[in-house]
């Protein structure tokens, strides 16, 4: 079986705004009661929410259970869990395992994510449908001005460092999945066909030199994310002459850490849920979340 090589930890922040319930609350909330309410499943999968939390942050484990394939299995025993990486006849399938832990301070933090794995606009998705679930039960309605989200942060300076190797860019791509993409962007035809919508650009040579012309490129990259872009990428070039070359500037390479998927699997082996917040994944992810610039 193949195995994917890096889990990786992407950047991210939950802002909610005009919520009669505070995000950590709710969090808060989930922890103490146990909750199983974000819980799902279908004929493909069986995909399971479990809330910790610590001093410092809170935390979802997500675990994905798939009929059709499986990297872990996953042992049941009474509303608790132990990941296995080995094959065992007497364990359910779980396909993948995802995690988001946050600073209950400003709500920053990161969501670990490899391929094939739940995506953060999937999960995104999910967070704010039990969030409004849980509103509903409070206040019996939700208001339309209550909203929450799940940004994706970009440190600025990592992408005008990519930015300044070039002197012009000839090409910006912007990629989105179809959950993300305007619906105008998507035939109605095509719609329940279309893995992914892309954006291209041509420039007349943009002068990366100029700061007026790389602020604007580097602000229309963060809107860009925040209305849920999977990818941002350009072709820049050294002189007029030269051909350039695709370079990708917020992708899976965009991210504050990486685990190596193999050390991963190790690490979460033998893993039961309730022990989570002593296992080494977490611990090791907690320390970049506390000490890295772009999370304070």
């Amino acid at each position: 079986m193949d195995m994917i090589m890096n889990v990786y930890c992407i950047p991210v922040e939950i802002e909610y705004t005009h919520g009669r319930l505070a995000f950590g609350s709710f969090l808060a909330d989930c922890v103490k009661n146990n909750s199983t309410d974000m819980d799902y499943s279908n004929s493909d999968i069986n995909v399971k929410f479990r809330f910790f939390e610590d001093n410092d942050c809170f935390s979802i484990l997500v675990l994905s259970e798939k009929v059709a394939r499986s990297h872990f299995l996953l042992n049941h025993a009474n509303n608790n869990f132990t990941v296995s990486v080995n094959s065992n006849a007497n364990a359910d399938f779980i396909g993948e395992i995802n995690m988001l832990i946050i600073k209950k301070k400003n709500l920053k933090g990161v969501y670990l994510h490899n391929e094939g794995s739940m995506t953060l606009s999937t999960f995104d998705a999910k967070l704010r449908q039990g969030y409004f679930n849980a509103i509903r039960k409070l206040y019996r309605t939700k208001k339309r001005n209550e909203k929450v989200k799940i940004n994706r942060l970009v440190d600025d300076s990592s992408i005008v460092d990519k930015l300044k190797k070039y002197k012009f860019i000839d090409e910006i791509n912007v990629t989105f999945t179809t959950l993300t993409a305007q619906q105008s962007y998507i035939s109605g035809a095509y719609k329940n066909h279309t893995k992914s919508v892309q954006i291209k650009m041509n420039t007349s040579g943009l002068d990366i030199g100029k700061a007026t012309d790389r602020d604007d490129l580097v602000n229309y990259i963060n809107g860009v994310l925040q209305a849920r872009a999977k990818s941002v990428s350009v072709k820049g070039r050294d002189n007029v002459a030269s051909a350039g070359e695709v370079i990708g500037l917020v992708d899976k390479a965009n991210n504050v850490g990486i685990f190596d998927y193999d050390q991963f699997s190790n690490n979460i082996n033998g893993m039961t849920v309730s022990s989570f917040l002593s296992n080494t994944v977490y611990l090791d992810s907690k320390d970049i979340i506390v000490n890295h610039k772009l999370l304070k």
